[in-house]
């Protein structure tokens, strides 16, 4: 897949847009430009293309739980998985994955520990 990155220098803020081919909005990206332009539109840029790669993996995770025959259990591990833990709210996280895919079982911890986990796989299949 071909991309695309546009820079916006404004005089106050920075912006960048990554693009595909059909004109997609796969990422953007702003900071603040009274400092330095090039370090603005760096900045810009990668948190475009961080912005990006996010929603092309939530695509593709879409795309596998589609393809993947029933019966089928996700399990989100840890307090990341579960809600973004403690980067929850910032510009790298999209939330939990049960934002994108439907969650059969929750098993809190940063990170659970092994009793937890086994614990709740046991839970979950019924044992």
């Amino acid at each position: 897949m071909r991309c695309f990155i546009g820079i916006d220098l404004g005089s106050t803020t920075t912006k960048a847009v990554v693009i595909d081919e059909q004109q997609n909005v796969l990422g953007r990206g702003i900071t603040n430009s009274r400092s330095n332009y090039d370090t603005a539109a760096e900045i810009a840029k990668q948190e475009a293309l961080v912005n990006a790669r996010l929603y092309l993996f939530r695509e593709a995770l879409e795309r596998s739980w589609a393809a993947t025959p029933d019966p089928k259990w996700v399990v989100a591990l840890g307090d990341c998985a579960k809600d973004g833990g403690l980067f929850a709210g910032s510009y790298a996280c999209v939330g939990g994955v049960g934002s994108v895919v439907p969650v059969d079982l929750h098993i809190p911890g940063c990170p659970p520990s092994p009793r937890q986990i086994l614990a709740g796989l046991l839970t979950l299949v019924g044992t």
